[in-house]
């Protein structure tokens, strides 16, 4: 079996889906064409991932950088298109978490099989 013909069978029936449409949609009208608008959710990433970090090290989180993420997510989301975009992100990551957990599942080494 071709593994490789069937990842691209996945990716074109992901890509005929609404979730993708929209998602695709809004990154060429928010993110693409909008210099001001991908550095403010490119910042918020960046915020939110060395967050992560820390949290995940058992690194001390400040409240200033409680904070700092709360301010920028209240300014992406007080913007329309901004706040449908990261929405559609998210709807579309959820795609992408199925398509992963359903590839853990079935490949496991430890399933006894």
């Amino acid at each position: 079996m071709d593994y490789k013909a069937k990842a691209k069978e996945l990716a074109d029936l992901i890509k005929s889906s609404s979730e993708y449409r929209k998602y695709k949609e809004l990154n060429d009208k928010v993110y693409l064409r909008s210099e001001s608008q991908r550095q403010m959710i490119d910042d918020f990433r960046k915020q939110m991932l060395d967050y992560q970090l820390k949290v995940q090290t058992g690194e001390n989180v400040s409240q200033d950088d409680i904070n700092r993420i709360n301010s920028l997510q209240a300014i992406l989301l007080s913007n329309k298109d901004v706040s449908d975009y990261l929405q559609a992100e998210v709807e579309f990551s959820l795609i992408l978490k199925d398509v992963y957990e359903t590839l853990d599942e079935n490949l496991r080494l430890d399933d006894g099989k």
